[in-house]
């Protein structure tokens, strides 16, 4: 039997709604189109559960394998992404499956608590499923205080979250930080900026946590880079891993609009004009009509991306030192915060 397939009808369990209902007919036909070959025999149980009938995967044995995320089918990844991309794009359908389908502890959140990462966070609440996917923040020592103290909001407002903290490695403290790097190294060398105190935590979390697929809150009405971003593609750094943006298609204002409706916490710069937030030396308030991210990277002309999702991620440049290198090699034991 079709473990793909078999996800597919268990989400018809989840709601009453003949729509989704619907769309998972759809996704079993082309399911069937891609197995045309293959005899798939079905059997469905009787369960109450969430008020209507499930498919029994008690006995896939093959269902809790870890990476990679498909790894038991027999179509190639690219083809997968692209089918659930055609056939996934309710918020709820979308994180749902991601739960359901990943082993358990092989699905994290990544997040710097925008406003797109709270109706993420909310919305796992809400479905049952935030205490069981890690949710990554990288904190790399340059916040604004306003942001430090909303992320100790958000922890004791979702007391379900697991949240792990990865820093640059070997700095727990922005002053020890300026004290080899200077004030300056953000803008004197932006790439090997991103490159510390955002690309290598990343990477490192990547490397200690192992995730099969991993949740974004990147959205193509931000634009740039993210202007053709789809909710399921593959992970440039690694082709066995699913990167998943439950709110691709979400616009602004629908964001904000749940954010209200829900009576979500969110970080106050909001309030003062910044749209979008990152590091305090480089993020500024904009116009109401602004475009979301244009107060981010100020002073960098022509950056968009800080390099975690971009194809050209910064990579060591000649302006770091030897010293710097001694120093990495000297820092074996991950700077990782668990709270």
């Amino acid at each position: 039997m079709s473990r793909f397939l078999s996800l597919l009808l268990f989400l018809a369990g989840i709601s009453h709604s003949a729509e989704r209902s619907a769309t998972v007919t759809k996704m079993v036909a082309a399911e069937t189109d891609i197995h045309r070959s293959a005899h798939v025999q079905v059997q469905v149980v009787s369960n109450l559960t969430h008020g209507g009938g499930v498919l029994d995967v008690s006995q896939d044995d093959d269902f809790n394998k870890t990476h990679p995320i498909f790894e038991d089918c027999s179509v190639p990844l690219t083809e997968m992404v692209d089918h659930l991309n055609s056939h996934l794009t309710d918020l709820d359908d979308i994180l749902l499956w991601a739960h359901k389908r990943c082993p358990e502890g092989k699905l994290i959140q990544v997040t710097s608590f925008g406003a797109s990462g709270m109706v993420i966070l909310h919305k796992m609440s809400q479905l049952g499923i935030l205490g069981a996917i890690p949710t990554v923040s990288l904190d790399t020592l340059h916040l604004f205080p306003e942001t430090y103290d909303f992320i100790d909001r958000v922890q004791s407002h979702f007391d379900d979250m697991c949240l792990r903290k990865f820093r640059p490695l070997g700095f727990d403290h922005k002053s020890a930080f300026v004290a080899e790097h200077g004030t300056d190294l953000w803008r004197s060398d932006p790439h090997e900026y991103d490159r510390i105190v955002k690309v290598e935590p990343m990477l490192r979390a990547f490397e200690e946590l192992r995730p099969s697929a991993w949740i974004t809150g990147r959205r193509s009405s931000q634009g740039s880079e993210r202007t053709d971003l789809n909710v399921f593609e593959i992970d440039h750094d690694d082709p066995t891993r699913v990167k998943i943006n439950p709110l691709a298609h979400w616009t602004y204002d629908q964001v904000w609009e749940y954010i209200k409706k829900n009576d979500i916490p969110y970080n106050p710069l909001h309030d003062r004009g910044y749209k979008s937030i990152g590091d305090v030396q480089t993020t500024r308030p904009v116009a109401r009509d602004a475009d979301e991210r244009s107060g981010r990277f100020l002073g960098l002309e022509g950056k968009t991306e800080c390099g975690l999702h971009s194809r050209n991620r910064p990579k060591r440049t000649k302006s770091s030192s030897k010293k710097q290198d001694a120093t990495d090699a000297s820092r074996l034991s991950p700077q990782t915060v668990v709270s």
